[in-house]
């Protein structure tokens, strides 16, 4: 809830933030991947409405060059951007759009849109701006958020500082201690860790819920 101002990929931001009080180098080997995050509305399946103004991450340079996720489908044109579709958030249109990766399922149920298409975006100034789906992201765990550059972050939220929200790779048997370290050590900022699976398995079950829901009234329909 309280953006960090300090990197805690580094030893200085862990003590800076207190990061490791409780539990000092549990976060040796660990890789925390830092966004910018604007809140808004979910773009995910449990919104019950159409966003207006959804939640936007701005990833950073590091993301782009690691890649990473899984992509339904891409505006990708070199062989670049086909091994790594993030770089299309680098892409400079003529028009002026700025391009952004959304998942698959909410561009296209709750958005009602698709790859190459355009969201009228309201930037934190009141001017409009138009957002341009480069890349779709597949059954994958950004399902809440828009993403984009962090340089086109900054230019559409310049009063954000800091960042809000992390993916952290980790090894497998220490997810539980690296989870309590964290939310405990980060308490004042508002920390809470969520294994990916869980959060995935959150959206799933939405989305059986739905299928499950509309298969019962089609074999009403039928019987009627």
């Amino acid at each position: 809830s309280v953006p960090l101002l300090h990197d805690l990929n580094s030893h200085e931001g862990r003590e800076a933030l207190s990061a490791e009080r409780a539990a000092p180098g549990v976060l040796d080997g660990v890789s925390v991947m830092p966004f910018r995050l604007k809140p808004g509305d979910e773009t995910s399946c449990r919104a019950l409405y159409k966003p207006q103004s959804p939640r936007m991450l701005g990833t950073p340079e590091q993301m782009v060059q690691r890649g990473g996720f899984v992509f339904s489908a891409t505006m990708a044109g070199t062989v670049e951007e086909r091994a790594n579709p993030w770089l299309l958030l680098e892409r400079k249109f003529e028009d002026g759009a700025i391009p952004v990766i959304g998942d698959e399922s909410a561009v296209k149920w709750q958005l009602h849109l698709g790859l190459g298409k355009d969201f009228a975006y309201t930037d934190e100034g009141g001017r409009t701006v138009t957002l341009r789906f480069v890349a779709l992201l597949q059954g994958s765990m950004l399902q809440s958020e828009l993403i984009v550059s962090e340089s086109s972050f900054k230019l559409l939220h310049p009063s954000i500082a800091g960042y809000a929200f992390f993916l952290i790779e980790t090894p497998p048997q220490r997810e539980l201690d690296l989870a309590e370290t964290l939310e405990r050590g980060l308490s004042d900022f508002g920390f809470d860790a969520t294994r990916a699976s869980e959060r995935l398995a959150g959206y799933l079950a939405v989305q059986n819920t739905y299928l499950t829901t509309f298969q019962t009234l089609g074999a009403l329909g039928l019987v009627l």
